[in-house]
Protein backbone atom coordinates (compact mmCIF):
# COMPACT_ATOMS: atom_id res chain seq x y z
CA UNK A 1 0.00 0.00 0.00
CA UNK A 2 1.29 3.43 -0.88
CA UNK A 3 1.77 6.10 1.77
CA UNK A 4 -0.84 8.36 0.15
CA UNK A 5 -3.42 5.56 0.52
CA UNK A 6 -2.47 5.12 4.17
CA UNK A 7 -2.77 8.86 4.73
CA UNK A 8 -6.29 8.79 3.26
CA UNK A 9 -7.26 5.92 5.55
CA UNK A 10 -5.79 7.79 8.52
CA UNK A 11 -7.68 10.96 7.53
CA UNK A 12 -11.02 9.13 7.53
CA UNK A 13 -10.27 7.28 10.76
CA UNK A 14 -9.95 3.74 9.38
CA UNK A 15 -6.27 3.31 10.26
CA UNK A 16 -4.05 4.69 13.02
CA UNK A 17 -0.30 5.15 12.84
CA UNK A 18 1.31 3.53 15.87
CA UNK A 19 4.97 4.37 15.25
CA UNK A 20 7.44 4.40 12.39
CA UNK A 21 5.95 2.15 9.72
CA UNK A 22 3.47 0.44 12.06
CA UNK A 23 -0.25 0.97 11.56
CA UNK A 24 -3.37 -0.60 12.97
CA UNK A 25 -6.93 -0.76 11.72
CA UNK A 26 -9.52 1.10 13.81
CA UNK A 27 -13.03 0.00 14.71
CA UNK A 28 -14.37 2.15 11.85
CA UNK A 29 -11.96 0.45 9.48
CA UNK A 30 -13.07 -2.96 10.68
CA UNK A 31 -16.75 -2.00 10.31
CA UNK A 32 -16.13 -0.93 6.73
CA UNK A 33 -14.28 -4.14 5.84
CA UNK A 34 -17.00 -6.16 7.53
CA UNK A 35 -19.67 -4.36 5.51
CA UNK A 36 -17.80 -5.02 2.28
CA UNK A 37 -17.24 -8.67 3.19
CA UNK A 38 -20.75 -9.51 4.37
CA UNK A 39 -22.96 -7.07 2.54
CA UNK A 40 -23.26 -8.76 -0.84
CA UNK A 41 -23.41 -5.83 -3.24
CA UNK A 42 -22.02 -3.26 -0.81
CA UNK A 43 -18.72 -3.01 -2.71
CA UNK A 44 -20.65 -2.13 -5.87
CA UNK A 45 -22.66 0.43 -3.90
CA UNK A 46 -19.43 1.90 -2.50
CA UNK A 47 -18.00 2.32 -6.00
CA UNK A 48 -21.31 3.78 -7.20
CA UNK A 49 -21.23 6.40 -4.42
CA UNK A 50 -17.68 7.36 -5.36
CA UNK A 51 -18.58 7.61 -9.05
CA UNK A 52 -21.44 9.96 -8.15
CA UNK A 53 -18.91 12.26 -6.50
CA UNK A 54 -19.52 11.34 -2.87
CA UNK A 55 -16.46 11.75 -0.64
CA UNK A 56 -14.62 8.63 0.44
CA UNK A 57 -15.69 9.11 4.05
CA UNK A 58 -19.35 9.66 3.17
CA UNK A 59 -19.32 6.57 0.93
CA UNK A 60 -17.75 4.49 3.73
CA UNK A 61 -20.44 5.64 6.16
CA UNK A 62 -23.21 4.79 3.67
CA UNK A 63 -21.81 1.29 3.20
CA UNK A 64 -21.67 0.75 6.97
CA UNK A 65 -25.29 1.95 7.20
CA UNK A 66 -26.25 -0.61 4.57
CA UNK A 67 -24.75 -3.39 6.67
CA UNK A 68 -26.63 -2.19 9.73
CA UNK A 69 -29.91 -2.52 7.77
CA UNK A 70 -29.24 -6.14 6.70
Amino acid sequence: MHMIQLELLIDVGQVEKISGAEFRITNDGYDFLNAIDKGGDTWDKFLEYLEKGMSYLAAVRKVIELLDKL
